[in-house]
């Protein structure tokens, strides 16, 4: 007697017609291709060109710039000179490291120093007198900001009590000011 039931041949037929039709496309050698890596391969197609040719690029180029503005002593000097009276000021109207006397000093020192390419800790009023009368020839300023630097020296070395306020450091930076306009560069 025949039991009824679903059979099994049709659904085995259409696997096997389906691996034979996709089979049937490809049975020769061939028709594979190598996808194997080389670096040559890498290194020629445009793709892996860009890949690692783009950033070595800007790499180099960052490099080139940088050693093109490389810090010569001439550039350094100019950018000393420039910045000398920006930071005197700044030195004399933030906040005092030691006493005023001390600050005013030392800022009329470094001033001098970094605008005239001088070494600024061994400065004495004289000295920054005859520079200063040398670049502006203006002998009433040179005399003045010697008057102070000897003023503010005295406060603090000798202990004598000579009056150091907020009118002195105007002048100075004022001096400083008329010093940049009459030196040139």
């Amino acid at each position: 007697a025949d039991a009824e039931g679903y059979s099994f041949v049709p659904a085995t037929r259409e696997i096997e017609a389906f691996k034979k039709g996709l089979s049937a496309h490809y049975e020769k050698a061939d028709a594979l291709e190598d996808m194997g890596f080389s670096v040559s391969a890498a290194i020629a197609s445009p793709g892996y060109f860009s890949f690692w040719a783009l950033p070595f690029t800007g790499f180099l180029i960052s490099l080139a710039i940088r050693f093109a503005g490389q810090n010569s002593p001439e550039k350094m000097r100019a950018r000393r000179k420039r910045a000398a009276a920006k930071n005197a000021v700044g030195k004399l109207k933030g906040p005092a490291e030691a006493s005023v006397s001390e600050t005013v000093v030392a800022a009329m020192r470094g001033y001098i120093g970094d605008r005239f390419d001088l070494t600024s800790g061994s400065l004495t009023p004289l000295e920054c007198q005859r520079v200063i009368a040398e670049s502006t020839a203006d002998g009433e300023l040179a005399s003045e900001y010697r008057a102070v630097m000897d003023r503010c020296e005295r406060s603090s070395y000798a202990g004598a009590l000579a009056e150091i306020d907020a009118s002195v450091v105007e002048r100075v930076v004022e001096m400083i000011g008329m010093i940049e306009k009459r030196a040139g560069k």
